[in-house]
């Protein structure tokens, strides 16, 4: 287990951390794809960092007092453009990593991002 940084919520450090020894072993990263592997563990990390920053900054607006619907809706689109961002960053983290793995295993990264949430709950 790796603490969380400062300014990381412990919410998402130990689950994301867990998720990616699961998604490692689910995917059978060979030592040649380890360098790939390594840029998109930390995308993941840094999007887990991110989304804690964000709706650390969201609660924290919420406990300050009754919030109007334009700020609350505001609040929530930052929240899904944070999500959108790190998404993307994901997406490009891992395109090298797919070019590297052999056909099995693609079509076994195919499977696990065909539903990236149902994948984080096996």
């Amino acid at each position: 287990m790796h603490p969380a940084a400062p300014g990381e919520g412990p919410r998402q450090r130990v689950p994301v951390e867990q998720h990616i020894l699961r998604l490692h072993e689910r995917l059978s990263i060979t030592p040649a794809q380890e360098p790939a592997w390594s840029d998109v563990a930390q995308a993941m990390r840094e999007a887990a960092s991110e989304m804690d920053t964000a709706m650390a900054r969201r609660g924290a607006l919420q406990q300050a007092g009754p919030v109007s619907a334009p700020t609350a809706l505001e609040g929530y689109a930052s929240l899904a453009q944070v999500h959108a961002d790190t998404a993307q960053h994901l997406a490009n983290r891992f395109g090298p990593l797919y070019a590297l793995m052999s056909p099995e295993q693609q079509q076994r990264a195919d499977r696990v991002f065909a539903h990236p949430m149902a994948g984080a709950r096996r």
